[in-house]
């Protein structure tokens, strides 16, 4: 179970819940506050098990940093979008900002950030690091 193809997962599984609350129109107020739920805690989660199982051990420090930076700067995208009205334009203008934030952020790491990785780690480190978060994943879900 590689880490690598763990995390690609969850960052099509964010994409796909962008596109459903893009979707929805300020009268889908339960579905948004659903829908919009269910993106924070995936994000919040993926960085945070990312962060622990992989960022952690890397030894390139550049890579670190700056990975935990773009998390925290997620993070407070997140939390500027939930200060704002549903109803509010500027409340979609925001999240579209967060998406991109969101986007950058997953084409730097699977374009550029996942070849240092498997330069760093052989392929049993992965996979030992791709079940450490699945399973830490596993045990806040449950």
């Amino acid at each position: 179970m590689d880490i690598i193809k763990e995390l690609e997962k969850d960052h099509k599984e964010v994409e796909k819940i962008f596109k459903e609350l893009n979707k929805t129109t300020e009268e889908d107020t339960e579905a948004r506050k659903a829908i919009f739920g269910k993106l924070k805690s995936t994000i919040l989660l993926h960085s945070k098990i990312e962060d622990d199982v992989l960022y952690d051990r890397i030894n390139n420090k550049e890579i670190k940093g700056h990975s935990k930076e773009e998390h925290k700067k997620i993070e407070d995208k997140i939390n500027e979008v939930e200060q704002i009205s549903m109803f509010s334009e500027n409340w979609k203008n925001k999240l579209q900002e967060l998406h991109e934030i969101v986007k950058h952020h997953i084409n730097e790491e699977e374009t550029e950030t996942f070849k240092e990785v498997k330069r760093e780690f052989n392929s049993e480190q992965l996979n030992q690091f791709g079940e450490e978060f699945v399973s830490k994943k596993e045990e806040v879900a449950s």
